[in-house]
């Protein structure tokens, strides 16, 4: 490191100059200008490396609170349905018909299959990959006030907040 930048400071005629009127100043000067510099790099480092640290994290902080609250909200729904409570509020619906449905709750929540496969008279098959699990959960909340009914459900983490799914409506 030493050797480059006495390579540089040879080559350069503007490092010389800087270097020459920083010698010709005063000590009074030269510990005003490091002071300087030291403000300079330290408010740069604030600006341009903490504060945007600091802005992602309360972004993930304020997305894990959401996640979390749509989880519990799931939670306490499926705990709902196995202890029967909410079974006969669904809907019995033919294929066209949760077709018709899945596209109007996924329109709404901005939702995107990447397959949907119809099962049977009355079955729906739907994938999809890298989803924002907040999407997923909205989705799965706006099934549920339109008494779709879910066979079978498959979640799998892809990254931070993003997963595959696979689920059935029936």
């Amino acid at each position: 490191m030493k050797t480059w930048f006495k390579r540089q400071y040879r080559d350069s005629t503007s490092l010389k100059r800087m270097l020459t009127q920083y010698r010709s100043r005063t000590m009074r000067e030269r510990i005003l200008l490091k002071i300087a510099a030291v403000m300079f790099f330290s408010i740069a480092a604030y600006l341009l490396i903490l504060k945007p640290l600091e802005q992602q994290k309360l972004e993930a902080q304020r997305r894990l609170d959401t996640a979390q609250r749509q989880y519990q909200l799931l939670q306490m729904n499926a705990q709902k349905l196995v202890e029967g409570r909410i079974l006969s509020l669904f809907k019995d619906r033919n294929a066209s018909e949760l077709r018709r449905v899945l596209g109007q709750t996924a329109t709404e929540i901005q939702f995107s299959a990447d397959r949907v496969q119809v099962e049977g008279d009355s079955h729906l098959q739907v994938w999809a990959s890298d989803v924002a699990f907040v999407v997923v959960s909205k989705w799965l909340n706006r099934l549920a006030e339109q008494q779709v009914g879910i066979n079978n459900l498959q979640l799998e983490r892809v990254d931070e907040g993003r997963v595959n799914l696979r689920i059935t409506l029936d």
